[in-house]
C-alpha cells in the first residue's frame, strides 16, 4: 500500500504484498468452507483498521493503507478453489481482476507465478494433526524483490566480466612483453649468426657496450645521489654553526 507519512519504515519494502489469502489442508471441501465463512474479511473490518491507523499519526514503522482496488477484493467470499502441491486450498486472490494502469497480468491461484516468485506463511502454534487438517494460509507476492535480485546479478555478471576482460588483456601484455618479445630476439639473433657467422663478434661487441653505457650510467646516478647528500650535510652543517 501507500506510505506517506514519512515513516523511516514501510511495509511495502518488506515481505507485505499479500495476494492470495484463505484455508488450506486435507479436511473435505466443505468443511474448509465452514471455516472461510468465519475468517472472512467484512467491509466494515477493513474500514475500522484503516480508521485505527489514522488515529494513531506518524510512527517510525507504517503498515501502510489499502490501495482502493484492493477494498472490494479483501471484502470478497473465499470462493477461488487452488490445489497446490496436492492440498486443496480455499480462499481470495487479491490479484484476480485486472486493474488498468495498475495491474495486467491476473493471478487467480498462487501456482500462476513461479514457485520463487512467492513466499507461504501460516501459523505454526499448531498441533501436527491440525495443521494437516486445516490451516490459515497468506500467499506473499515477493516479485519485486525477485527483479532486484536479478538486476544485482545481471550488474554482478557485467562487473566480473569487465574484470576479466582487463585482466586477460593485462596478461597478454605481460606475456608478450616477458616472454614472446625476448624468444623472438633469440630466434632473430640465431637466424642471424646461421647465415653470417662473424655476425656474432659483432653482436657481441654490441651487447658489451651497451652492457658498459648501462654500468656507467649507473655510476654516474651513484655519484649525483652521493654529492646531493654531501651538499644537504654541508649545508646543516653551515646552518648549526
Amino acid at each position: 500500500g501507500d506510505c506517506s507519512n514519512g515513516a523511516q519504515d514501510c511495509a511495502n519494502a518488506f515481505h507485505a504484498h499479500a495476494f492470495w489469502i484463505g484455508v488450506g489442508g486435507k479436511a473435505e471441501l466443505e468443511t474448509l468452507r465452514s471455516h472461510a465463512d468465519v475468517a472472512e474479511i467484512r467491509a466494515s473490518s477493513i474500514a475500522s483498521w484503516e480508521k485505527r491507523l489514522a488515529g494513531i499519526g506518524n510512527t517510525l514503522y507504517s503498515v501502510g493503507t489499502f490501495p482502493p482496488e484492493a477494498h472490494d477484493a479483501l471484502a470478497a467470499p473465499w470462493q477461488e478453489v487452488c490445489d497446490i502441491g496436492g492440498v486443496r486450498h480455499l480462499g481470495l486472490s487479491i490479484l484476480s481482476q485486472e486493474v488498468p494502469g495498475v495491474l495486467s497480468h491476473t493471478i487467480r491461484c498462487p501456482l500462476d507465478l513461479r514457485p520463487v516468485e512467492l513466499r507461504v506463511y501460516s501459523p505454526r502454534l499448531l498441533r501436527r494433526e491440525q495443521f494437516d487438517d486445516w490451516r490459515l494460509v497468506f500467499f506473499f507476492d515477493i516479485r519485486p524483490f525477485v527483479k532486484a535480485g536479478a538486476t544485482f546479478g545481471i550488474l554482478t555478471t557485467v562487473f566480473i566480466c569487465i574484470v576479466l576482460t582487463v585482466a586477460s588483456v593485462l596478461f597478454s601484455a605481460d606475456a608478450n612483453n616477458l616472454v614472446l618479445a625476448p624468444i623472438e630476439r633469440m630466434i632473430a639473433k640465431v637466424n642471424t649468426i646461421r647465415d653470417n657467422p662473424l655476425q656474432a663478434i659483432k653482436m657481441a661487441d654490441a651487447q658489451f657496450e651497451v652492457e658498459e653505457a648501462k654500468k656507467h650510467r649507473e655510476r654516474r646516478k651513484k655519484e649525483s645521489i652521493r654529492q646531493s647528500l654531501c651538499a644537504a650535510e654541508d649545508a646543516d652543517a653551515r646552518q648549526k654553526v
